[in-house]
């Protein structure tokens, strides 16, 4: 089977672009260390997808109704892509969003489940 051919026709689905950003400890000149955001990865391509479910009392932000809705954003890259645990991803035109889940990696891509950075604020 010709796996290059599913590769191909994955990577035209990425439409969208990102920036990858993460928390990188330095020493400074007197022994203290700092965490800086910095952008470790610039441009790669991605495409989000959006879905709504059903928030369940269970979840930690929802108030307990059955009936509140809760969206989902996910984002599909290719799976060369290192991310760290709590790196902050910019999807170009649509927003910063948080790292929210560990990356799934498959043959051809990976997929990471991510919360808006605005609900953190």
């Amino acid at each position: 089977m010709d796996f290059k051919r599913f590769e191909v026709a994955f990577n035209l689905l990425l439409k969208d672009k990102c920036n990858i950003f993460s928390f990188i400890e330095e020493e400074d000149g007197f022994g203290i260390f700092k965490s800086e955001k910095k952008l470790v990865q610039k441009d790669i391509p991605c495409r989000v997808s959006y879905s709504l479910g059903y928030g369940t009392a269970l979840d930690s932000q929802s108030d307990g109704y059955a009936s509140e809705l809760d969206q989902k954003v996910k984002i599909f890259l290719p799976s060369g892509i290192e991310i760290l645990a709590g790196s902050e991803i910019e999807v170009i035109g649509r927003g910063y969003y948080i790292l929210a889940s560990i990356p799934r990696v498959y043959e051809f891509h990976q997929e990471i489940i991510l919360k808006n950075k605005i609900d953190f604020a």
